[in-house]
């Protein structure tokens, strides 16, 4: 869970701090008064998605231990905070109440399912490898972009080379410390699915060795008629060659 948890941030917490260090530009789209407006409920719901995050799939681990009335309990209780906060700051602030009870409802949703899982199962998504990546990510595309706007202003260009430069700087810390964040890992993973889906190598034949052919060609029989007659058992007459003296026919 900590390696699944520690790429959802490498790869999630570059878009939420982006927006929430350019949330003056990105709204400036719509118009000067929605960005004016706007600005600081985009950056709370921003960092609000950067707890999420970092949680990792906490309720997710809770379902699959069998938890399944805990994480409706957890979801009950979001939602009880959603709507009393929604009550309460709503008539105050406006807008930014709205943003404010929203993210207090998410980390309610997932700062439970965090203490639940860690009490119960004994499961935590920190590590160093999470750590590392959180100060990549706010290093990089946090405050290297708000310092390039806080010294050429807030506009497009300043945002683009503020996350250009993070971007590439985010890029040569990953290579480096890609061990202690397990990106190793991710890469034998694909390798094993590329494997796993390569094309089979064609079975060929069993080889056969066909013996030689006097080997193959069978023995004839012993036809030998075997004698019937012990040695030593003969007649006397029969002991001797046989008489080839022809009879005489004048008689």
């Amino acid at each position: 869970m900590a390696v699944g948890t520690t790429w959802t941030v490498a790869v999630t917490w570059p878009l939420y701090l982006t927006l929430a260090a350019g949330a003056h530009v990105f709204l400036m789209v719509f118009s000067p008064e929605y960005a004016a407006e706007g600005q600081s409920t985009t950056i709370v719901l921003a960092l609000t998605m950067l707890l999420a995050t970092a949680v990792g799939p906490a309720d997710v681990v809770l379902l699959m231990a069998g938890r399944s009335g805990l994480s409706l309990g957890n979801n009950l209780a979001a939602l009880v905070v959603n709507m009393v906060l929604n009550v309460v700051l709503i008539p105050m602030f406006g807008v930014p109440g709205a943003a404010a009870a929203r993210a207090a409802a998410l980390g309610t949703r997932n700062v439970l399912p965090l203490l639940q899982i860690r009490r119960i199962l004994g499961i935590s998504p920190t590590g160093a490898g999470l750590w590392r990546s959180i100060a990549y990510a706010v290093f990089c595309f946090g405050m290297l972009p708000w310092c390039v706007q806080a010294a050429l202003g807030t506009s497009v260009a300043a945002l683009a080379l503020g996350v250009a430069l993070g971007a590439a700087g985010y890029a040569v810390l990953l290579w480096t410390g890609r061990e202690r964040l397990s990106l190793t890992a991710f890469k034998a993973l694909l390798r094993r699915r590329g494997a796993g889906r390569s094309p089979a190598a064609p079975s060929t034949p069993a080889e056969r060795t066909v013996p030689p052919m006097d080997e193959r060609t069978p023995a004839p029989p012993d036809r030998t008629v075997p004698d019937l007659i012990p040695p030593g058992h003969l007649p006397p007459d029969l002991t001797g060659p046989p008489d080839r003296t022809l009879p005489d026919r004048r008689r």
